[in-house]
């Protein structure tokens, strides 16, 4: 039998494009249960892809106590990114190969997502995919439909919104050393490899929300503001305690003051995006952005390490708690924006498992209406004491107005067909951070 499996390795293998990666080198994975097909990426990104694959080993250890295989789906033409028929035949290799689960992990399977779903009708021992970061409705029925589809959604404005107050609070509680670039003022800077709504800007939308939301918290300005005061008005003596001095909290200035690009997708937007998820691509734009900012959040997975070796800026990672991937920078993490693939890949596979006809078909995310995943968004909790405050105070945020934060946001995506941009949401911005706090008018 092994020697059967692992001629039929050698035959996709022999069949696959050179740039297709199949996981066929270890025994334990060839007959393994469970698939991840990647988005273009690796599976050793520190980001979203290894963290798709953690969350499969975790299930198929623990249901069938074997490890997950997976394929690294690659453009076979020399481009960037993978294209339709590279993920039609990363999908059918682990269908043939006697897959009953697969997480496929990112946006860019949309295209394709409901073609798999209606091959996988062909397979009688089939359960499920799990669909990372995608609304399982994206899949139009023309497509496929999404019947043996769990969507997955983490709401990162969220995770972003409580990075912004946690940099705030940080860079005010260590002011001589939160001045990296010497230009006696504390700032800070996002930017995103592509503008995807989804899963990238929303992000950094939710970051700079967090920002000016501090700002005007400590606005004397707005000493009317009627949320969460025991917290936020403790801010300044919980400074007082951790410096041991009485000091005046200063705003974070926004090291991008041109708005970002309307229509381009990010391609033509230099200031705010890469147009790249892939290590290296991002030196020249971090480099630009820590001539004025103190705090860099790199939404665009290994280009946090662009940020990392090139800049003295402290840094905000993303998805991961990549203060652990990459420890020799520990010191430089402020904190991380989270999104818990691993737990919620781990938790949707074993609802495929344990009830499919509850799991299948629909959407699962962070919104209250659901029983699973309390925990998929958030920030870590890396330098100590600053974030231990403000982590009881994002706590105060989610029980209180967690639902409005998420409306407000999700009406400025409604608005029309093109308030999906990030040029869109950013415009709202001031508006969403004023409904939040209850100011009726404002001049900040």
């Amino acid at each position: 039998m092994r020697k059967l499996i692992s001629f039929f390795c050698v035959l996709n293998l022999a069949s696959l494009p050179i740039a297709t990666t199949i996981a066929c080198d270890n025994s334990n994975q060839k007959t393994s249960k469970v698939w991840v097909v990647t988005d273009g990426g690796t599976v050793n990104d520190h980001s979203f892809n290894q963290s798709a694959l953690e969350g499969a080993d975790d299930f198929a250890r623990n249901a069938f106590n074997r490890k997950a295989s997976f394929i690294e789906t690659k453009n076979t033409s020399g481009g960037v990114d993978p294209l339709t028929d590279d993920f039609k035949q990363a999908y059918q290799v682990a269908l043939s190969s006697g897959a009953e689960y697969i997480a496929i992990a990112g946006f860019k399977h949309a295209a394709t997502a409901g073609w798999l779903n209606h091959q996988a009708q062909n397979y009688s021992n089939f359960k499920g995919i799990v669909f990372l970061d995608s609304a399982a409705e994206a899949v139009k029925n023309e497509d496929g439909g999404y019947s043996k589809i769990a969507g997955t959604t983490f709401d990162s404005q969220n995770s972003g919104f409580y990075a912004g107050l946690a940099v705030g609070i940080y860079l005010n509680a260590f002011k001589k050393q939160g001045d990296v670039n010497g230009d006696g003022k504390l700032s800070a800077a996002t930017f995103g490899g592509f503008d995807f709504a989804g899963s990238v800007t929303n992000y950094m939308w939710g970051f700079l929300a967090g920002l000016k939301t501090f700002n005007k918290i400590v606005d004397p300005a707005n000493k009317d503001l009627q949320l969460v005061k025991p917290s936020l008005y403790n801010i300044e003596n919980y400074m007082k305690i951790i410096t041991g001095q009485d000091q005046k909290l200063e705003k974070i200035e926004f090291a991008q003051t041109t708005p970002p690009a309307v229509g381009t997708n990010g391609k033509d937007d230099s200031a705010w995006f890469t147009s790249s998820f892939s290590k290296g691509d991002g030196v020249t734009l971090a480099k630009s952005l820590a001539s004025k900012a103190d705090v860099i959040f790199p939404v665009a997975g290994p280009q946090t390490l662009d940020v990392l070796e090139n800049t003295n800026a402290y840094v905000v990672g993303v998805d991961v708690d990549q203060a652990k991937l990459y420890e020799k920078y520990h010191q430089r993490f402020i904190t991380s924006a989270l999104k818990t693939i691993r737990k919620a890949a781990f938790e949707i596979l074993n609802m495929i498992r344990n009830n499919p006809t509850y799991a299948l078909g629909k959407t699962w995310g962070t919104s209250d209406d659901t029983p699973y995943h309390k925990d998929w968004a958030g920030i870590s909790i890396i330098n100590g004491t600053p974030l231990n405050f403000a982590a009881r105070l994002m706590e105060d945020f989610k029980k209180k107005k967690k639902t409005e934060i998420q409306t407000q946001y999700r009406g400025l995506l409604k608005q029309n067909g093109a308030a999906t941009k990030f040029a869109i949401s950013y415009a709202g911005l001031e508006d969403v951070v004023d409904k939040l706090l209850g100011i009726k008018s404002s001049k900040s």
